[in-house]
């Protein structure tokens, strides 16, 4: 009878690993480290009888089917001129004092907008605003309409079975659930 063991581990670069590296070893592949440049090759590593890089269906991201390019993603978004990333969100540590809601909302709105400004897409984690579809539909308007061109949205889905905001669905240029594989290829379809 065969018995069937699973195990899987992060591969944390705090504790001196390298994603990488790993694929390489695991694939006996060359890859290079887009981080520090470091190559990892490990071509004469016996033992490989068959690799492969597996795909949703329909899943348009060609890039993703090389080695190299889908191991140093998370890398690249540091390196590469397609991919910056900047958290845009207005800051928790500043908070807005105004004399009633009415001002508040919109020194928060302005606040908003010259964050939305400096990005290439605009995220909306709808799980985020569970009993505030107001500030969903701030973010939506000021990504649509409140710049000379409007700024692709992404959509996060909820990760519970609440219902994803009706408005969000239908205006996201794109939507995703709650996962970084998922949403680094959304950032890379819509920004391109």
């Amino acid at each position: 009878m065969a018995i069937y063991h699973f195990s899987m581990k992060p591969i944390a670069r705090s504790g001196g690993r390298s994603a990488v590296a790993s694929a390489a070893y695991r694939a006996a592949e060359r890859l290079t480290n887009q981080r520090d440049g470091l190559t990892n090759d490990f071509t004469n590593k016996q033992g490989v009888e068959h690799t492969e890089i597996v795909l949703p269906t329909g899943m348009p991201a060609e890039w993703a089917k090389k080695r190299s390019d889908l191991w140093n993603l998370d890398i690249a978004s540091s390196n590469l001129s397609w991919f910056s990333y900047r958290d845009y969100s207005v800051p928790r540590n500043e908070p807005i004092i105004a004399p009633n809601e009415t001002v508040r909302n919109s020194v928060l709105k302005a606040r908003l907008k010259e964050q939305i400004r400096q990005a290439s897409c605009v995220i909306v984690p709808a799980g985020m605003y569970v009993n505030d579809r107001f500030w969903i539909q701030t973010e939506i308007d000021l990504a649509l309409n409140a710049f000379m061109y409007p700024k692709p949205i992404i959509g996060i889905r909820r990760r519970s079975q609440q219902r994803t905001p009706v408005e969000l669905e239908r205006q996201a240029n794109v939507m995703v659930n709650w996962n970084s594989n998922s949403l680094a290829t959304a950032i890379y379809e819509v920004c391109r």
